[in-house]
Parts: C-alpha cells; structure tokens; sequence
C-alpha cells in the first residue's frame, strides 16, 4: 500500500471562516445572498486583542476584496450552508440552537456522525456550550479517515469594542468557538489487532500510528457580532498541529492557517441589497473601495430640504421642511463606513424650516454621515468632530 504522509492530511483542515446567525431577524443570513467579505492575514488585520478592556484594533486597509472570493449562504428548512473558497460549511439552526454538521469541497467530505452544538441564541455573555462529536472523512471519494473523535466548545462575551482609531464599532459580541479533533479515535486502534496493522495502519493508510495518535487538529474560530449586522462583522480563523512529545513535556503547537474576514455592516448592505448610503451596491470590486460609501450629500428625493448641519460641542443641529406639506421624516447619525451612532429617531415636518438636534455619542471622532429619511427617498450631510 502506498505509503501516505502526515501533510496529506493537512489539505483537508477547516480553514474556512464559518458562518453563524442570530435568531434575530436582521441576523438571520438568507438564501443566495451574495457576499463580498473583506480577506486578509489574521496578524495584518487585526492589530491587537486586548481581552481585559474587551477591544479589537484593526487595520481595514490590510484587507482586500476580489471577485473570485465570493461567499454565498443558501438555506434550506433547518440547514445552513455557507460556501466560500469552493468549500461548502453546513450547519443546522434549531430553535435556537446552532450546530455543525461538516464541510465538502471537491476534494474532500467531512461529515459528523450527529450535529455538534455550537453556541445558543441570542448570545449572552458568559454563554458557553460544549459538545463531544465523532465523525468520517472521504477523500476524492475514497474513506481517508474512517472514525475521528474531537470536542466542540464555545464561549460567548458581550460588550466588545472594534476601532480602527477612527471608527468605532461598540457593543459587539464576540464567540469563541474551537473544534478540536484527533486524527484517529484511539480506541479504534489497539493491541488486539495485528501487530503490522496497528504498528502500520490507520483506516486505509499506511502511516505511523503512534504519530498519528499523538497529534491532533485545532481550529479556532473567533466571531465578532454586531446588532446592525446581518453577518458576522469580524472573524478570525486559525488551524494549528498539536504535537505531544514522548517526555511529557508541554504540547507544541505548530499553526498551519490564518485567516481574518473583516465585513463592515455598510458592505454587508450593499452587498444583501440593503444598501441606504452606499451610491452603487453593484459596483465591481476595486483594492478597499467595494461598497464605501460617497463624501460628498447623497440626495435621493425631493420631499424635503435638509439644511447643512452644525455642530456644536458633542450636538448636530440642523433644518428640516417639506414644501409638499407635513411629512414623518427618520433621521439617524452613522459612521462614514456605515456603522449605526445613534438609535433612528422619527421627527414631523412641515412647511416652516425646523431646527432639530442630535447628540454623538461620548468619545466619538471622525467623519459622520447624518441620514435623513422619508418614505423612498433619502438625504446624506457630512459632518466631522
């Protein structure tokens, strides 16, 4: 039999950002949605991870988008499929519980002999969820790996803060998720079978067992989630070796992949056909500009007049009437990368100019966009602290 080395294995690891949902609507990912998450190194992207003050920095402009790494999400009843990389994730969402099933490419199927439990939703900080799962592994059809046994953990923690020094995304929600897996279930190898089968074979490869059971396979996967966002809005993904040594000394582990997706509300709407700032949702990805949004006013509509905004302190004020008669217009202070400031507040105008205010929220600098709304038509102004 030819022999088969320990690399081989490798091509087959989860490498894939997952995705996951909230059992919120505005969560909930739908059926042929066509993605264009940002990809970048894990170390490029994400600058540093501070745990105590629960904060994210990043660097956006690590990121890069490109037409061949579209993501797709496809939902069939109860089942989940995330496709990205030609690599297909499943997963189940029951009541409110989302669990793993595996993952296809053309190259190889990994399927779990029951779904492993993921996380439970909505997410509450401190949350945790922790599952045992078996399962197989296929190989250009052909049985690789007939029994693989691991554990499935994860930890939810509300309250995280994303900047870039600029922007700032508050009151995310981070989970946690790892699933560790052994190459070969141990116990379907022991001293009862041949000894040139269990010194030499593991399913139907030739390898060095007692290797192959001294290793095992983590990928972590760690999801940032944000009320404004359909799907995840950051996610770090990395596969690591973890190898044993004979002395008992501490387990080395070896990374194999890093992957970061950063995915920015303002794109995800653009991208879903959501978009309500973004001047063209279509647009062909060009470098870091994909769904960014315009500088300068975007008037859709000639209900109202919007006068320039003024900013005083930590307030905006501004002028609102409608020629046309009394109308309810929304209005709502975003980042200029689309993420939400303040909660929308509907305000009446008529005729006779109104001045109206808001207030940004404490800590808050950069380039704003305040967002004036009325039936289908829509107002932008730019204002900077």
């Amino acid at each position: 039999m030819k022999k088969i080395p320990l690399i081989f294995l490798l091509i087959a690891v989860f490498f894939l950002v997952s995705s996951s949902t909230d059992a919120k609507p505005n969560h909930t990912p739908r059926d042929g949605d066509r993605l264009h998450p940002g990809i970048a190194s894990s170390r490029s992207l994400i600058l540093s991870v501070c745990d105590s003050s629960r904060t994210v920095l990043l660097d956006p402009s690590a990121v890069s988008f490109a037409d061949d790494l579209d993501a797709y999400t496809y939902i069939d009843n109860d089942t989940i499929s995330y496709v990205q990389f030609a690599t297909k994730h499943r997963f189940l969402l029951q009541g409110d519980t989302l669990s793993y099933i595996g993952y296809e490419n053309r190259a190889t199927y990994f399927h779990l002999d029951s779904a492993a439990n993921v996380a439970h939703f909505p997410l509450k900080d401190g949350g945790t969820v922790r599952d045992k799962w078996s399962g197989s592994m296929l190989q250009y059809g052909s049985m690789i790996l007939k029994r693989t046994v691991g554990i499935s953990s994860s930890q939810a923690e509300a309250g995280w803060t994303l900047t870039d020094g600029t922007d700032t995304l508050r009151n995310a929600v981070r989970l946690k998720w790892t699933l560790d897996m052994a190459y070969a279930d141990p116990d379907s190898v022991n001293a009862s079978m041949p000894v040139s089968i269990a010194s030499d074979i593991i399913s139907d490869m030739q390898v060095n067992v007692k290797a192959m059971l001294s290793e095992r396979l983590l990928t972590e996967r760690t999801i940032w989630f944000s009320e404004d966002a359909r799907y995840p809005v950051l996610t770090d993904s990395r596969v690591s070796r973890i190898v044993f040594s004979d002395g008992g000394e501490s387990a080395d582990t070896i990374p194999r992949s890093m992957l970061a997706i950063h995915y920015p509300p303002s794109f995800q709407y653009s991208d879903t056909g959501e978009d309500y700032v973004a001047e063209n949702p279509d647009a062909k990805s060009t470098g870091n500009l994909y769904g960014e949004y315009g500088q300068g006013d975007n008037d859709r509509g000639t209900s109202l007049k919007v006068g320039d905004p003024e900013l005083s302190g930590n307030t905006i004020a501004f002028t609102l009437s409608s020629p046309s008669g009394t109308r309810t217009a929304t209005v709502t202070l975003f980042t200029d990368s689309g993420i939400r400031l303040t909660e929308s507040m509907e305000v009446a105008v008529g005729p006779v100019a109104q001045r109206y205010s808001l207030d940004v929220p404490a800590g808050w600098k950069g380039v704003m966009l305040l967002r004036v709304e009325v039936g289908e038509e829509s107002y932008t102004r730019k204002v900077i602290l």
